[in-house]
C-alpha cells in the first residue's frame, strides 16, 4: 500500500474544495430525488454550524438541499446512491442506535475496505464523541463506520469491525492512517502520536485526563478535591463565599450615588 501523508484541511479549505469538486461533478449527468424527513432527522443531519451536511456532501459529491420536511439531493446516479447510503446509516447512528445494513453485502462493494479493530482501540480511533474518525472522514473524504453489534476474533483478541467506503486512494490513505492510530493505541506501531488524535479528547493513550496536581507527585490534594466536588468555590446554598450578594454586590454600598455626587 503507498505511503500517502496530507496535511489537515482547515474547515474553509474543505469547504472550497468540496464546493469546486461539486462544480464540476454537477457539469455532468445529474438528477434530483427527494428524501422525505422528520424534524428530528433535519436538525440531525444538518448538524451543529452545518458540519454534518458538509462532511455528507464531502463524501457523496452530491448536493444536499436540507429543508424543514425533507431533504432535497442533487448528483450523479452514483453520487446519490453514496449519499442515500450515508444518509441512512448516519440517521441510524443517533442516540447510539443499531446500524441496520446487510454487512455481507457492503464487505461486496468495491468501494468498500474493512479493518478489524481491537475492543481496546475503538473508543480511540473514534476520539471524543466521534471527533478523531469524523476528522479522518473530511481529510479523506471517505465515510466511515463500526458494526457495534458483532465481535470478531482478531490478533489482539475480541475485535469489531471498520467499514471505509470511498475511492481507491481515498480509502488506501484512510485505512493507513486509521492503522496507526490503532497500532499507537496497542503499543504495536511505536513513534510519536498520530497527528489525527487529539490529546485534548483522548487524555494521553486512551486513559483519563491527568490532575491538575500530579505534577507535584502525583498527590491529590484537599483543596482540589473540594473544588472538584463543587465545595468551597461556589456556595451560594450556605450564604457565603464568591457569590455572596450581601458583601460583594450591595448597591447600597458601591452604587451610592451620594457618595460621588
Amino acid at each position: 500500500r503507498p505511503c500517502l501523508r496530507r496535511r489537515l484541511l482547515t474547515f474553509r479549505e474543505a469547504r472550497a474544495r468540496c464546493a469546486a469538486l461539486h462544480s464540476a461533478n454537477l457539469t455532468m449527468s445529474t438528477r434530483t430525488e427527494t428524501m422525505p424527513l422528520s424534524d428530528d432527522e433535519v436538525a440531525y443531519l444538518v448538524g451543529r454550524g452545518g458540519q454534518t451536511k458538509f462532511r455528507l456532501e464531502n463524501f457523496s459529491l452530491a448536493r444536499l438541499n436540507i429543508d424543514k420536511d425533507s431533504a432535497e439531493l442533487t448528483g450523479t446516479d452514483d453520487a446519490l446512491e453514496r449519499a442515500r447510503l450515508a444518509i441512512k446509516i448516519t440517521l441510524q447512528q443517533r442516540n447510539g442506535g443499531r446500524i441496520d445494513i446487510d454487512f455481507q453485502d457492503m464487505e461486496e462493494r468495491k468501494d468498500v475496505e474493512t479493518l478489524d479493530v481491537p475492543v481496546p482501540a475503538v473508543g480511540f480511533l473514534l476520539g471524543s464523541k466521534g471527533a478523531t474518525l469524523r476528522k479522518m472522514e473530511e481529510k479523506h473524504r471517505v465515510f466511515m463506520f463500526f458494526d457495534n453489534d458483532r465481535k470478531r476474533d482478531g490478533k489482539h483478541g475480541p475485535s469489531k469491525r471498520l467499514y471505509i467506503v470511498g475511492p481507491d486512494r481515498a480509502r488506501d490513505s484512510a485505512l493507513e492512517e486509521s492503522e496507526e492510530v490503532v497500532n499507537f493505541k496497542m503499543g504495536t506501531g511505536g513513534g510519536r502520536r498520530p497527528a489525527i488524535v487529539d490529546n485534548r479528547d483522548q487524555g494521553g493513550r486512551g486513559g483519563p485526563p491527568p490532575r491538575y496536581d500530579d505534577r507535584g507527585g502525583g498527590r491529590y490534594s484537599d483543596d482540589r478535591r473540594d473544588y472538584d466536588r463543587g465545595r468551597g468555590y461556589d456556595e451560594r446554598d450556605r450564604g457565603r463565599g464568591y457569590d455572596d450578594r450581601d458583601r460583594y454586590d450591595d448597591r447600597r454600598r458601591y452604587d451610592d450615588r451620594r457618595d460621588y455626587d
